[in-house]
């Protein structure tokens, strides 16, 4: 877009020039250090405007190299700058990647973990039941069981109760 105004312009400028250089038809005389010519104005108009433009190339020309040599050491900045990022993105989703499994590898433990641990719980309460049991009293002559006199566990309630039904 830009250079379309640009080419607009250099040709609206141009008719201007043309325009102006034939409005003014008459003859010019042109010293030199040598010399001197006669010449028409619109020829020494178009001739100046046309050694204007070479100047003006031949000065823009240095700058054009210039632009054009930093233009190529920043494409490879560009591509330095873009390789060393897919780099690190790599290195990253690697990173990721082996995250990833851990993760997996952690959770597959957990449930081994809780796959393995119960039965183990239901040994170990039916451990503890069997304890329970092996605690009651037996018939073995080797187990001594000591008997309890009923009345040492008597209410002292009671003995109120049996004085209140004697009255």
């Amino acid at each position: 877009m830009r250079q379309q105004w640009r080419l607009i312009l250099t040709i609206v400028l141009m008719i201007i020039i043309v325009i102006f250089a034939l409005q003014n038809t008459g003859s010019v005389e042109i010293d030199f250090f040598i010399g001197a010519i006669q010449a028409p104005m619109v020829i020494v108009i178009l001739v100046s405007v046309l050694i204007g433009v070479i100047v003006g190339l031949i000065g823009s020309v240095s700058t054009i190299k210039n632009n054009h040599k930093s233009n190529k050491d920043l494409q490879k900045e560009i591509k330095q700058l873009k390789d060393v990022h897919n780099s690190e993105l790599i290195e990253k989703d690697r990173q990721l990647s082996s995250l990833r499994t851990k993760i997996r590898e952690l959770e597959q433990s957990k449930k081994n973990i809780v796959m393995y641990t119960e039965p183990i719980m239901e040994i170990a309460e039916d451990t503890q039941e069997r304890a329970t049991i092996d605690e009651l009293p037996t018939d073995d002559p080797y187990v001594e069981v000591e008997e309890t006199d009923s009345e040492a566990f008597t209410d002292p309630g009671d003995e109120e109760a049996e004085d209140y039904a004697n009255v």
